[in-house]
């Protein structure tokens, strides 16, 4: 394991200590089963990027984590609270290989989590800008409300292009670009803009984060028709859920028209005439469309690896270097 693999994992595992913490600590004491609930959303959790990209574009030393440390809890947190809503609208059946927060405890806690989450972290945020350490506080609150708004953007449009054939990639691209590019951006200029960089530095990280998130948003769809003992979420919800994502968009233009129609069928809303849900994996894995859809990834990282080349060298261009250099791995030729 290199110094770049060590630390991404320490930096998730202590901003999740610190997000429980924050959890516990905003909790009253005697409401246990609410607790309960909060214990279990915080739990078998997997290592999320945001966290890391905020810690590196605000760090210039490894010792400057401390001082970034309960803001990049209060973004996990706030990821962590989109991941409940989306369960929820994707009908996920396994999260992190165990059963999503509103299957165990109903959809109603569920909603109520992800609130709460929320409210935690922008406290949480309010309370460090508060003490007056931070350059740019106010800009740097409102890209967090930004990553809010974009979301719900995104997933309004995510579920009312659902079952749409004539979804194109522009459009898929817009969505991901709230769900995930603008989010994975904000994060970045907020970190850096805490820590007072020049604006040369905000501009050149704030792209290679938008780059980043679109070709990992992109990724996860590709992974969503993996089994899920690869992946340890449900296998294809998202074909479930009929969700326009860019390898059945692209499905729906390099199939032969047997499949195509078959690909129709699948997005109409006529149950009863609908294909299986492996039928319609086996044609978008036999017909080129996640390679293509790799291709299009492959372009989104080596955007953001070329944006890495306006920065001086040290940890932060390291760090992210290494981040997209690892995704790029997965789309690769023959990787």
């Amino acid at each position: 394991m290199d110094s770049n693999q060590r630390a991404f994992g320490a930096t998730f595992r202590r901003t999740l200590l610190r997000a429980r913490r924050l959890v516990r600590s905003s909790l009253p004491n005697h409401d246990a089963g609410l607790r309960s609930v909060m214990a279990f959303v915080l739990n078998n959790q997997a290592p999320s990027g945001y966290p890391f990209v905020l810690k590196y574009a605000f760090c210039r030393q490894e010792r400057d984590e401390n001082r970034i440390l309960p803001i990049a809890a209060a973004v996990h947190l706030l990821q962590q609270s989109s991941f409940l809503t989306d369960d929820i609208f994707d009908c996920g059946e396994l999260r992190c290989g165990k059963p999503p927060v509103y299957l165990k405890y109903g959809v109603n806690q569920a909603i109520i989590a992800a609130q709460l989450l929320q409210a935690i972290a922008f406290r949480c945020v309010g309370d460090e800008l508060a003490r007056g350490h931070f350059h740019h506080g106010a800009v740097a609150l409102n890209l967090l409300h930004q990553i809010l708004l974009d979301g719900y953007v995104g997933q309004y449009l995510d579920i009312v292009q659902s079952g749409r054939p004539s979804v194109t990639p522009r459009e898929y691209c817009r969505v991901i670009a709230l769900g995930a590019g603008r989010a994975m951006q904000n994060v970045a200029r907020c970190g850096a803009l805490l820590a007072g960089k020049p604006e040369r530095e905000v501009r050149a990280l704030s792209r290679f984060a938008r780059a980043y998130g679109m070709a990992l948003f992109i990724i996860d769809d590709i992974t969503d028709i993996l089994p899920a003992r690869q992946t340890g979420k449900t296998y294809a919800s998202d074909l479930k859920g009929r969700r326009m994502r860019l390898p059945l968009i692209m499905a729906l233009r390099l199939a032969n028209r047997g499949q195509r129609e078959l690909l129709r069928r699948f997005l109409s809303a006529n149950r009863a005439r609908r294909p299986g849900i492996e039928q319609v994996a086996a044609v978008i894995l036999g017909c080129g469309a996640c390679q293509a859809s790799q291709r299009v990834a492959r372009y989104y990282l080596r955007s953001s690896l070329s944006s890495l080349s306006k920065l001086e060298p040290g940890i932060t261009a390291e760090r992210f270097r290494w981040l997209a250099g690892r995704l790029l791995k997965l789309v690769e030729p023959g990787a």
